[in-house]
């Protein structure tokens, strides 16, 4: 015999959003022994599969690139309403122009000639669950991406091996 949810409740299955790294443009990537500059447009697939549950994300206050854990550029992650079974296509920009130490500067030379540079992102991202017309309250997502990336080459638009992706939720 089947029975129904205790109290009335109805079922939703709640599933996470799926986030995939599309793309990966090079508008500034320069470097020497003391020095990085890069200008980098990220193209971010954001595919939410939940009938009734939407999320509203704030502009990150965090979201960096590095290289063995020397930050390369920063951004902003955009705030947008991301509604129930839908998929949003972000571009999001990120700059710099920081301080590299010489073995970094090595390591990434060495890395760019085998075609594949190894990058972190690493992004705090408030947001708020939107179930049917309610808004629930703030949390933020702490996520750290490991990705490859090939042939970093100026006005070019890079091919992105995606690795892992860990995050949690925080207050």
């Amino acid at each position: 015999m089947h029975r129904p949810p205790p109290y009335g409740m109805a079922v939703y299955d709640p599933k996470a959003p799926i986030y995939k790294f599309e793309a990966l443009d090079v508008k500034e990537f320069e470097y020497n022994d003391s020095n990085i500059n890069a200008d980098l447009i990220i193209t971010l697939r954001a595919d939410n599969p939940n009938k009734a549950i939407g999320f509203i994300y704030e502009e990150a206050n965090t979201f960096n690139v590095t290289y063995s854990g020397s930050t390369i550029c920063s951004g902003k992650f955009p705030s947008f309403h991301h509604g129930q079974k839908n998929v949003t296509m972000l571009q999001i920009e990120l700059k710099g122009k920081n301080p590299f130490a010489k073995s970094l500067y090595e390591s990434l030379q060495v890395s760019e000639s085998h075609g594949k540079v190894p990058l972190t992102i690493l992004a705090k991202v408030p947001f708020r669950f939107v179930f049917k017309d309610s808004k629930l309250r703030e949390l933020s997502i702490l996520a750290n991406v490991t990705m490859s990336v090939h042939d970093m080459k100026l006005g070019k638009k890079t091919e992105i091996d995606q690795g892992k992706i860990d995050y949690r939720f925080v207050k």
